[in-house]
């Protein structure tokens, strides 16, 4: 009967913390598909289980990944708004949204791009596809306000007025929206 080839686990164990805080999960890919291919364990419930932890891991290295490419698109995006370059600011956060299609971040500073663009349109279609669920009031108020002004641009009052009406019932005291409705009736 053969010797389980410990090696190759404890080469793995070893190699794979290092690899994930050098950012490199093409090796950790590597490694995960050498171990669950090679038939190193003798005992089924424990390869089972192993294959198991590392395809969990190998998961996890992914969602990770993408959220950090989703954050640096962002963040990258903030940095040409400030600088008042809106096309290139949204080339950053169309790019957030491939890492992540339902980043409210992504979503909504998108179409804050859009709207400093002159694209009222694309900037409100982008709002109207933002979820508010979970979203925190301060949050609901912004994306609704936000939609005012988009609509009141397109010389949309009656549904400007609304969407200002809705935004202040998250946040009352807010006087910026409160202004944009009194200009808006």
């Amino acid at each position: 009967q053969a010797k389980p080839q410990q090696d190759i686990i404890s080469f793995s164990c070893e190699i794979l913390p290092c690899y994930i805080i050098a950012r490199q999960p093409v090796i950790i890919y590597a490694v995960i598909a050498n171990v669950l291919r090679i038939d190193c364990f003798e005992d089924k419930k424990w390869r089972q289980a192993m294959k198991v932890f590392l395809m969990s891991t190998l998961m996890l290295t992914v969602v990770i990944s993408s959220a950090q490419a989703e954050r640096k698109f962002i963040l990258k995006g903030n940095h040409y708004y400030k600088k008042n370059d809106f096309v290139e600011s949204e080339i950053q956060y169309r790019n957030a949204l491939e890492q992540n299609s339902h980043s409210f971040k992504g979503q909504f500073n998108l179409a804050d791009a859009l709207y400093k663009q002159n694209k009222f349109n694309e900037s409100l279609e982008t709002l109207n596809n933002l979820n508010l669920t979970g979203l925190s009031n301060d949050q609901k108020a912004s994306v609704l306000h936000n939609k005012g002004n988009a609509l009141f641009k397109q010389n949309k009052l009656k549904e400007s007025i609304e969407a200002y009406k809705s935004a202040l019932k998250f946040n009352p005291n807010d006087k910026e929206t409160k202004y944009n409705l009194s200009e808006a009736i």
